[in-house]
């Protein structure tokens, strides 16, 4: 989507800088993301999003153990 934005020069060198940006428009998508990831962390630290896992910390402990020893364990002994 194009989109004209006046961006204060300075804020732009500084999203360029730390970015390691080549463009404008990569240091503009990389501080968006940026925005984003961090409000997104703000959000799961403070409890206003929750993450459901469908499986217990049991379960998954079983399914490492499988997948890491499962081949070996079925393995035939000559």
């Amino acid at each position: 989507m194009r989109t004209t934005v006046d961006i204060p020069d300075d804020l732009l060198a500084q999203a360029i800088a730390m970015s390691g940006a080549k463009s404008k428009r990569e240091a503009i998508r990389w501080a968006l993301e940026q925005a984003l990831r961090h409000q997104a962390i703000q959000d799961l630290l403070s409890g206003k999003v929750k993450i459901e896992f469908a499986v217990t910390p049991d379960e998954l402990e079983a399914r490492e153990i499988d997948e890491q020893y499962g081949k070996r364990r079925h393995k035939s002994r000559r």
